[in-house]
């Protein structure tokens, strides 16, 4: 399988974050968001082989979730 790009720079990616310009393509983050062992059974292979296609831009990232209070 082929990857549709190469994935951006650390100066590519470093720079959009900052605000200091674009990079040659929107940076993509995708492979935290799918995350396919045991979640898509018999049908897994397939998920792998579409991830394989899209250069993963940003390796680890955390997210801090809001807390939500009950009304």
């Amino acid at each position: 399988m082929f990857m549709l790009d190469d994935p951006l720079s650390k100066v590519e990616l470093k720079n959009v974050i900052e605000g200091k310009g674009a990079a040659r393509r929107i940076p993509l983050a995708v492979h935290n968001w799918v995350y396919s062992t045991g979640v898509f059974g018999s049908r897994e292979p397939e998920f792998k082989t579409v991830l394989e296609q899209y250069p993963a831009d940003i390796q680890i990232y955390i997210l801090g979730m809001p807390s939500i209070k009950p009304r």
